[in-house]
């Protein structure tokens, strides 16, 4: 088990834009608490994809969250280029 510290969702942020700031964060790699993400509700998000009332780049990089409910992982998960033993 994993403590996720009351966030409905950990990730990973991309590398650190060139402001500084957390780039986009990478979905490909989640841990998610379904217990709080009863909101999501799969027929009808993608039936809005679909039908455009859903963007597709705000709904994949979790956008359409509260930033509040998401957690990040530390460097090793997701490590896009880098392998380590």
């Amino acid at each position: 088990t994993r403590d996720m510290q009351g966030k409905a969702l950990m990730c990973r942020p991309r590398p650190l834009r060139r402001d500084g700031k957390i780039g986009d964060l990478a979905t490909s790699v989640m841990l998610m608490d379904c217990s709080k993400l009863t909101h999501w509700q799969l027929a009808r998000d993608f039936g809005q994809l679909f039908t455009r009332e859903r963007d597709y780049a705000k709904w994949i990089g979790l956008k359409l969250e509260p930033e509040e409910t998401i957690g990040f992982f530390e460097n090793e998960w997701n490590d896009f280029d880098r392998l380590t033993a």
